[in-house]
């Protein structure tokens, strides 16, 4: 099982905040920070962004792909985790739903 990690990246001198999505020994994606959503929201875009990078959707033969569905939460360190389900879990706005991809 595969769990994708959405990491905040600061302001630089040369670059606005990022969000940064990765997976175990996989390629990563890094997209602005988009100031008109909340940090989750942005956590979410960049997790979506990766689904899509990496062909993890139900339309796909894609490994480590186990259900349609990904839950998120958050780590002591501030970073976020989304974990894959098979079954539906509780959708709140912060979950992702690959069936339609």
């Amino acid at each position: 099982m595969q769990a994708i990690v959405v990491r905040y990246i600061g302001p630089s001198n040369s670059r606005g905040s990022r969000m940064k999505a990765s997976a175990a020994g996989l390629p990563s994606i890094t997209r602005g920070y988009d100031s008109e959503l909340n940090v989750q929201m942005n956590a979410r875009q960049a997790a979506q962004d990766l689904i899509q990078k990496l062909g993890w959707h139900p339309n796909t033969d894609a490994p480590n792909l186990y259900g349609p569905f990904w839950a998120m939460g958050e780590l002591p360190n501030g970073d976020y985790v989304f974990v894959n389900h098979s079954a539906k879990p509780h959708m709140d706005m912060y979950s992702i739903d690959t069936r339609n991809y």
